[in-house]
């Protein structure tokens, strides 16, 4: 095949291109104070897939279709104004396969995991 399908380029009406679309979400979590200066969480985020099969190829571009994934983490006072706090996430191994894209010719397959550690400080003024 010589460069992409005429129905397959970017900007045609049926073209490849991001494709996001809606997404169903289900989340669930809980907070335990364990006393007044330490704080655990954690949950779990659950949805459907926001990006059509039909793009993935431009899609792992901007990764936002993590459909699984878990959460947890505590903050600690360390002070009347001062707090620490980190969480970490897990994204669940996922695959997808676009045979339709075939941008040149060659169907796209994209595999998503991921982790996420964010430590902060705050201070109140």
């Amino acid at each position: 095949m010589n460069g992409p399908a005429p129905n397959r380029r970017l900007g045609a009406r049926d073209g490849i291109g991001f494709g996001w679309g809606n997404q169903t979400v289900f989340k669930t979590g809980f907070i335990y104070r364990f006393n007044d200066r330490i704080t655990f969480r954690m949950g779990w985020n659950g949805g459907s897939q926001n990006v059509p099969a039909d793009q993935t190829l431009l899609g792992v571009l901007a990764p936002a279709s993590f459909t699984n994934h878990i959460n947890g983490g505590m903050t600690i006072k360390l002070g009347e104004n001062t707090e620490l706090s980190w969480g970490y996430m897990h994204a669940f191994d996922e695959e997808q396969r676009d045979t339709n894209s075939a941008l040149l010719g060659v169907p796209a397959t994209a595999r998503f995991a991921g982790d996420a550690l964010d430590i902060g400080i705050t201070r109140r003024f």
